[in-house]
């Protein structure tokens, strides 16, 4: 039943892209396409891809962590022969939003959620604007879509059980699929967050053992992913001096999250009130998920849910400018992307929907807020 209702709400969403010959616009249609097309067709053909011949005069495809070469999915269609058209790219972008919400009942589930409350939480995360303000950027959306299921088991009360296991063990597959798969930026911000989280919670423990090996496990898993990706990312880093923004990293021109954004959490983001290029602006996450996020501070309790509340506090210190400039000096390629906005959005929207279904999953045990101020 859970499964048939996210179904229909992809197909609710993509309709028009799935039935009615409707495109992603923009880079969408540009290199994000023609690449992965390119070398889709010459691996069918049995044809080495070293070298994308049809742009700046050409430039080896290594340099290119866009192309998604060592992404797993793409060789789908390698492997049956199956041509990369618009199409099939359009159907796949919908295939990971939809695999991004499953991951948020993942989230939702460790966090000892009833499976009604994990369903709300799978069909609000489907609908972070996220995923559709960055629609012609599918490496952002991969990212995102990839993101629940890295989560899970960094947010998760660290306790021993098959779906925590389970979620622990296929850590290594999403680190490599956001490595590959993903815009490289996200990746990086993605991994500062939860490596942080992850140590917070570890030194938090004060030496429990159970604790430390699970954070041990969970630390392995993250950077075992990594590691494999590595043969893809290696030759990058060796030639990383050929990378413009490598270069300029704390020189460029970031995108900071500024106070009339917050707005983008329950508004539509046509028009110029917002600063950003459109496919920078949506955080939205609907009115009932803010209200219920909202509902959730005003319990208290934050102790319960405190890996979602450092998580979404480290985010928006980062998106925010506030940490990114001076962590950036530390760690330099914090700064290879401008795209701050892009790279921590879903890293704050997805604590902020968790916390709220837990709100409703607080009231519903009877839970109460603190005690309202009395004059006398």
């Amino acid at each position: 039943m859970a499964a048939a209702i996210l179904v229909a709400q992809n197909l609710l969403y993509f309709r028009l892209h799935y039935f009615a010959g409707y495109s992603i616009p923009w880079d969408f249609l540009g290199p994000y396409h023609a690449v992965p097309h390119y070398w889709i067709e010459a691996a069918r053909l049995g044809v080495p891809v070293s070298w994308i011949p049809f742009q700046a005069m050409g430039y080896p495809i290594y340099l290119n962590l866009q192309s998604g070469l060592f992404y797993p999915p793409y060789w789908w269609f390698v492997v049956t022969g199956t041509t990369y058209t618009v199409d099939a790219a359009i159907l796949m972008q919908g295939m990971h939003v939809l695999f991004g919400a499953v991951g948020a009942t993942l989230c939702a589930r460790l966090l000892n959620m009833r499976w009604a409350l994990a369903l709300l939480a799978a069909v609000v995360y489907q609908s972070f604007g996220g995923f559709y303000s960055h629609a012609s950027h599918p490496d952002i959306v991969r990212a995102y879509a990839l993101l629940p299921w890295l989560c899970a088991p960094v947010i998760a009360p660290w306790q021993d059980g098959r779906l925590f296991r389970l979620s622990v063990g296929l850590m290594p597959l999403w680190s490599y699929g956001l490595w590959t798969g993903g815009y490289s930026g996200g990746a990086i911000a993605v991994s500062f967050v939860l490596v942080f989280l992850l140590a917070g919670r570890t030194i938090a423990s004060r030496g429990d053992r159970s604790s430390l090996i699970c954070g041990g496990l969970i630390g392995l898993a993250l950077f075992s992913g990594a590691l494999l990706a590595g043969f893809s990312l290696l030759p990058t880093m060796l030639d990383r001096a050929e990378v413009t923004r490598v270069g300029a990293s704390g020189f460029l021109s970031y995108e900071y999250l500024d106070r009339r954004d917050w707005l983008a959490l329950i508004w539509r983001i046509e028009g110029d009130f917002f600063g950003h290029d459109v496919t920078m602006r949506a955080l939205f996450i609907g009115l009932p998920a803010l209200s219920l996020f909202l509902l959730r501070l005003q319990l208290g309790r934050l102790r319960e849910g405190a890996p979602l509340f450092a998580m979404a506090l480290l985010a928006l210190a980062m998106v925010s400018g506030v940490l990114h400039q001076p962590a950036m000096k530390l760690l330099p390629p914090l700064g290879y992307s401008r795209y701050i906005i892009a790279d921590y959005r879903a890293l704050l929207a997805l604590p902020m929907i968790l916390m709220g279904i837990q709100a409703a999953h607080l009231v519903a045990q009877g839970a109460t807020g603190p005690r309202p101020w009395r004059h006398t």
